[in-house]
């Protein structure tokens, strides 16, 4: 059973990509919400620092230093042991309840209100449709989602999903603006100003001033923002409340266990329709760029054993980001690899097999789960412990909003 935490940050955050800046007058812009291996390394380095393990000694791959059953969660850097994230994404903590707010799927659109409206007074859904006759597109599966709208909008910024949102799309229902929520009642993004120090005098380097973006969770009446993610392959004892260092410079940030487990679909239904979505929780690193796991050029696609099988006529991916980190192990970069981002969206049909057993394993392992050993070696099994490649299935949409 995944053990869900609460992560309460007590600073602002410095939550940077990968893309280099501090030189004169540059700007350096927060990656919201950040990589999951941003928590995952934040975590398991809470608990290697509570077992009273020398890092160094961790770092150079020595076995033995606690006991037995954390030695198997957190293995070693080459070779992670059980410990995996099984969700990560910002949360609100209310009432003492945790609660997901997760970035619009790429099959959700919400049109711009325009001025003078509080908010999104709509939302659409996309669907996916066969081209008609004679329309030709450089799109390579045999559908393309569609928007259906009386008359084009731009689209809405700053909305993402509450929690009843995201229980709503798992299950095939339309997403209405009462599942939307406000990012700016969240977080807010602050500037601070920052100087470069002269590596060799420790003073301030002269002319070297730069700026960057973090992150402030904002504390309103009975509601806490935050980060919220699962944690699978260790005891829910092994997992002590304390502070944590997160993100850059170190900023602190409380740790606390929580109540929450992703939502599930409707079995059945998805077994009657021999359907489903696949929505993509985190980064995506895939063997075949934006191609889901275990998916031929044609869309045919199956689990690595053959117990399930099915098609994937459509699929909503925006453009592809780059992930990248830094090794603390190692001290060199992490490798720079390209990934699906969160949000992205795989319509699934002619589903065949072990329909519901084989979409649990998927909501359980992640898509990690329909790649070969070789390719999860390939990408690398630090990544797997990090928290990538999670996703949701969800139910096929029961009707189209009005």
């Amino acid at each position: 059973m995944s053990q869900a935490i609460f992560i309460n940050p007590v600073d602002v955050l410095y939550l940077r990509g990968n893309r280099l800046f501090g030189g004169a007058g540059e700007h350096g812009e927060a990656l919201m919400p950040p990589w999951p291996s941003v928590a995952s390394g934040a975590v398991r380095s809470h608990l290697l620092s509570g077992s009273g393990a020398d890092f160094d000694d961790f770092a150079s791959g020595m076995t033995g230093l606690f006991d037995a059953p954390l030695q198997q969660a957190l293995g070693t850097p080459r070779e992670p042991g059980s410990f995996t994230l099984r969700w990560f994404s910002p949360a609100v903590l209310q009432n003492g309840t945790a609660q997901p707010v997760f970035p619009l799927p790429q099959d959700v659109f919400v049109p711009d209100p325009g001025k003078g409206e509080a908010g999104p007074s709509e939302v659409r859904m996309l669907q996916p449709q066969a081209l008609p006759a004679g329309v030709r597109a450089s799109m390579p599966l045999s559908q393309m989602p569609v928007l259906k709208r009386d008359k084009p909008a731009k689209p809405a910024s700053g909305w993402w999903l509450s929690e009843t949102g995201l229980q709503a799309w798992v299950k095939g229902e339309p997403i209405t603006p009462d599942h939307l929520i406000a990012i700016n009642d969240i977080w807010s993004t602050e500037q601070r100003l920052g100087i470069a120090r002269d590596a060799e005098t420790a003073t301030a380097a002269e002319g070297q001033i730069y700026t960057t973006e973090t992150i402030a969770f904002r504390q309103q009446e009975g509601r806490q923002g935050g980060f919220l993610a699962l944690v699978d392959g260790i005891a829910a004892d092994a997992l002590p409340d304390g502070l944590l260092r997160f993100g850059g410079d170190g900023r602190a940030a409380c740790l606390q266990r929580a109540e929450w487990q992703p939502p599930e679909p409707d079995w059945q239904g998805i077994e009657q329709r021999k359907a489903c979505r696949i929505l993509l929780a985190t980064p995506g690193l895939f063997p075949e760029g934006w191609r889901l796991p275990g998916m031929d050029e044609k869309g045919n696609w199956q689990l690595p054993d053959g117990s399930l099988k099915g098609r994937v006529v459509a699929a909503a991916v925006s453009r592809s980001r780059t992930v990248s980190g830094w090794d603390l192990t190692r001290w060199n970069p992490k490798p720079a690899q390209r990934s699906v981002p969160v949000g992205s969206v795989y319509w699934l049909t002619e589903l065949e097999g072990d329909i519901t057993g084989g979409l649990q394993r998927l909501l359980q392992e992640g898509l990690w789960a329909a790649m070969t050993d070789e390719q999860r070696q390939e990408i690398g099994p630090q990544r797997r412990a990090e928290g990538f490649n999670a996703c949701l299935v969800g139910a096929p949409l029961v009707q189209e909003s009005n």
